[in-house]
């Protein structure tokens, strides 16, 4: 068995920086991730007296999703619902953090482009329509729009698999984790 710590990665104004551990995999090899996903100061997308409504979504080259989280109402500072997908690592993957507006279009508020086999510890500029412009910072309380990255526990065994579509309000299988708690999984070879 090979031990996997938590890392975490901060999407800012400016730049993007996911340091996730990972097993190791040859090129060309399909590897399942699963990661929890904070935002901080999510740009307010609505009127004023409300605030925006955001959720995540992670699609392929093809524009085909391949993981979207529920929305959560009136948020600056978000938790998603753990992530997993199967990370091909020649794969451009465009990461979208939208705010639900019901009455017209969907807004972003900021997005990355991630190659599959980028995604561990390179930065990586954030497209922001809000604008700004933020660098890279260790483990700080947040004053600018960040998005946290982290390592989320292996599936446990014996439990399902994550569903992609859950209910709103429907809790994830595994359990949710602090943003700087360590966790340790084992991965069986």
């Amino acid at each position: 068995m090979r031990k996997m710590g938590i890392t975490a990665g901060v999407v800012l104004a400016s730049c993007v920086l996911v340091t996730l551990a990972t097993a190791s995999s040859s090129p060309g090899t399909t590897e399942i991730q699963y990661f929890i996903v904070n935002a901080y100061n999510i740009p307010n997308r609505d009127l004023p007296g409300d605030l925006s409504d955001p959720y995540l979504v992670i699609k392929n080259r093809t524009g085909g999703t391949v993981y979207r989280s529920n929305y959560q109402d009136n948020k600056i500072n978000a938790t998603f619902d753990p992530v997993s997908f199967n990370v091909l690592p020649n794969e451009m993957y465009h990461i979208d953090i939208l705010d639900r507006d019901p009455i017209s279009d969907d807004e972003t508020c900021g997005s990355v482009y991630v190659l599959g086999h980028s995604l561990v510890g390179s930065p990586h500029n954030l497209s922001n329509p809000s604008g700004g412009g933020s660098c890279f910072a260790g483990n700080f309380q947040p004053s600018h729009q960040q998005l946290q990255v982290q390592r989320q526990l292996q599936r446990p065994y014996g439990r399902q698999p994550f569903k992609q579509q859950r209910h709103r309000n429907q809790q994830p299988p595994l359990e949710r984790l602090q943003p700087h708690s360590p966790v340790v999984s084992h991965v069986p070879r």
